[in-house]
């Protein structure tokens, strides 16, 4: 069986999250480091390695059909949902801006996850 539309929805959007992070936390590096104390290196590792375990964890998904792996990237969905109550100081310390860009990634994150439980999604992972 070929990979259901929803599978390829999941992958695009999941990928897209990660991508405006990255480009978030890139394009506000110097309030980042500022309001963390923390060197750029330090805080773009950070956001590499966090993009990669979430994006590797997607990836099995999409790619290497394994069910139970869906299961921790909405674990670290949850743990980014638990992260909003933090935006409004976010807002504040950092830029407005840069807020509403983790909401807008964590948005698409979270339309991501809605394809990762549609019915052919869940037929295509019992199927391998």
């Amino acid at each position: 069986m070929n990979r259901p539309v929803s599978v390829t929805w999941f992958e695009r959007l999941f990928l897209a999250a990660q991508a405006l992070r990255l480009g978030n936390v890139a394009a506000f590096m110097g309030a980042l480091a500022a309001f963390t104390q923390a060197a750029p290196p330090t805080i773009m590792t950070g956001a590499f390695a966090n993009a990669a375990v979430s994006t590797g964890l997607a990836l099995v998904v999409s790619r290497g059909r394994m069910g139970l792996a869906r299961w921790f990237v909405v674990a670290l969905a949850v743990l980014d949902l638990i992260g909003i109550a933090g935006i409004p100081a976010l807002a504040k310390a950092i830029s407005p801006v840069f807020a509403l860009l983790s909401l807008a990634a964590l948005s698409i994150e979270v339309a991501a996850l809605v394809f990762l439980f549609r019915r052919e999604t869940g037929e295509w992972l019992a199927k391998r």
